[in-house]
């Protein structure tokens, strides 16, 4: 159950409880988009285009905070991967910015690219950046994703 006192417009949440019937399944993700007066919020499911309103208590029950760290975190490992398979490759420099589109277009959640960097360095040590003519890169490799998603 959140409090939606301490909700922010930008917040991940979780679907929990009854869910949100039409609108999203028990374990999805939505974002907060709105702070409404009633009390509620209004919120869009993470990857789609589709919009709720969680209102009163029942509204409250049915969603649980999430660590956003952590959640950015899966999500530009998960890019990662991606890329890496995609391009049918073990190792790829990947620039910042590349990756921060890519989260976007996949799932519509904006990222800095601050964000983006600060959430490699804490969470993924042993990616290096580094730097050329059209800004920072990490060199991934899928033996390094494979140490992180054990």
């Amino acid at each position: 159950m959140i409090d939606y006192s301490k909700v922010k417009v930008g917040d991940i949440l979780r679907v929990t409880g009854l869910g949100a019937g039409g609108f999203a399944e028990i374990g999805d993700l939505v974002m907060v988009t709105e702070i409404l007066p009633d009390p509620g919020i209004r919120v869009t499911c993470i990857g789609s285009k589709l919009v709720a309103e969680f209102l009163f208590k029942g509204g409250a029950e049915r969603l649980e905070q999430i660590d956003t760290d952590i959640f950015t975190a899966d999500l530009i490992l998960e890019e990662i991967s991606y890329y890496l398979v995609s391009v049918n490759s073990a190792q790829e420099n990947i620039h910042i910015c590349a990756l921060r589109a890519m989260v976007y277009r996949r799932t519509g959640c904006y990222l800095t690219l601050r964000r983006v960097a600060q959430t490699i360095a804490a969470f993924f040590p042993k990616f290096k950046f580094k730097t050329d003519s059209t800004g920072p890169f990490i060199l991934a490799d899928l033996a390094t994703v494979n140490k992180y998603t054990k």
